[in-house]
């Protein structure tokens, strides 16, 4: 796929262009109701809006948000399909990623955004409300003082080290029937040499995103799967 012009442009000029690409992305790799190319078209210019007022997205690497952010984010439909009514924590969500191009790609299934700092919460919670999408929760907080323990996966997007993460995230997820998980955890990572290794999961599965995308950013970029 070529580096489309529209990386480089501003909301007000964003348009048609953001069309194309995402009609790109669309054909490419995915199919979307027309109400989720909606969505996908309107992230740019709602982004664009709030990142003049906060650092969601690395204002360096904002012309690049549909690649290096939503295109990344939907890494995950390459790899599985979530079943309807499952409950998502994305942990350390940030600015919204992976969770919100998520929650528009599964509109099934129940997203939980969770962060640390609350100019991060109220941005994305007014960014999914501009979205209209009802299948987004919010958390303010650490996840240590986070009670909730019913999730079916738990996301996170270059939070912290492996390790750490699966320690956070472990304690969030819903035993099977059999004590094991009935999901497992999903970390987008970046630059594994070597093998991964986490204690207390029975299965560990690295998904290599290069073999999903051809685009040069995902040649070093993984997702790990620990249940």
């Amino acid at each position: 796929m070529k580096n489309y012009q529209v990386l480089g442009l501003r909301a007000n000029s964003y348009g048609s262009s953001v069309q194309v690409y995402t009609e790109k992305i669309l054909s490419s790799y995915f199919s979307f109701s027309s109400q989720q190319r909606d969505r996908f078209r309107r992230i740019f210019s709602v982004y664009d809006v709030w990142n003049r007022r906060l650092n969601l997205v690395s204002r360096k690497d904002f012309s690049h948000l549909y690649l290096h952010h939503v295109l990344h984010s939907l890494a995950l439909g390459r790899i599985l399909c979530f079943l309807p009514s499952v409950r998502i924590l994305d942990l350390g969500t940030g600015g919204g990623f992976p969770g919100i191009p998520l929650a528009i790609f599964y509109p099934d299934i129940e997203i939980c955004l969770l962060d640390a700092v609350g100019k991060k919460i109220r941005a994305v919670r007014d960014i999914v409300g501009s979205m209209g999408l009802e299948n987004v929760a919010f958390h303010r907080g650490r996840v240590e003082d986070f009670s909730d323990q019913g999730f079916d996966y738990v996301l996170g997007r270059a939070v912290t080290d492996l390790v750490q993460f699966a320690s956070w995230a472990r304690p969030k997820l819903r035993h099977d029937v059999e004590g094991g998980y009935s999901g497992g955890i999903l970390y987008y990572t970046g630059g594994l040499r070597e093998a991964v290794q986490v204690s207390g999961f029975s299965r560990v599965q690295v998904f290599e995103l290069s073999e999903y995308f051809r685009e040069s950013y995902f040649q070093d970029k993984q997702i790990v799967y620990l249940s």
